[in-house]
């Protein structure tokens, strides 16, 4: 999870960079690039087919955290960048953990799984989930909703908003 931050922090910083006509955006997009490629050289689980959360410790989709939400964080950052790979790891997310949308009030948010999930265009779960969401816990908004879990909800309704 930690190498998809630093992964955007450079490609989000390169975009910055360039918009102001700085010089140097050009060493931040390397950087992303470098650090996405040993990404999947590095932590790709070819016969899990997904990412290890860590070098030593291989891909359990089983375990939701780190293992599965790892992997949906790739989704949510933009790593990978081909269907194929979105495809087989949204379906291994989802086939070993079709109730993550039932989250009660007290649960860990996971709103970052629906971005997740809006990349991988399941659309009918996203709805169910948000739905969840909205009756369940954003009447309180209380804790464990946090400043990020409204961000990663605007992301999740601005995917949406651009969905035909």
């Amino acid at each position: 999870m930690d190498n998809t931050e630093v992964w955007r922090g450079y490609y989000d910083f390169a975009l910055l960079l360039k918009d102001i006509g700085d010089d140097e955006a050009d060493l931040y997009f390397k950087k992303a690039e470098d650090v996405s490629i040993a990404i999947d050289v590095q932590l790709w689980n070819e016969d899990k087919q997904g990412y290890n959360s860590e070098l030593s410790k291989e891909l359990d989709w089983n375990n939701f955290y780190p293992d599965a939400r790892a992997n949906m964080r790739m989704l949510l950052f933009g790593i990978p960048n081909t269907e194929d790979k979105i495809d087989l790891i949204y379906h291994s997310f989802i086939s070993n953990h079709p109730d993550w949308i039932t989250l009660e009030a007290g649960d860990t948010q996971c709103m970052a799984m629906s971005v997740g999930t809006a990349v991988a265009k399941d659309y009918n779960t996203l709805n169910s989930f948000l739905e969840n969401i909205e009756t369940q816990i954003m009447p309180d908004k209380d804790w464990p909703w946090k400043i990020s879990e409204s961000g990663y909800y605007i992301r999740t309704l601005l995917i949406l908003e651009n969905v035909d």
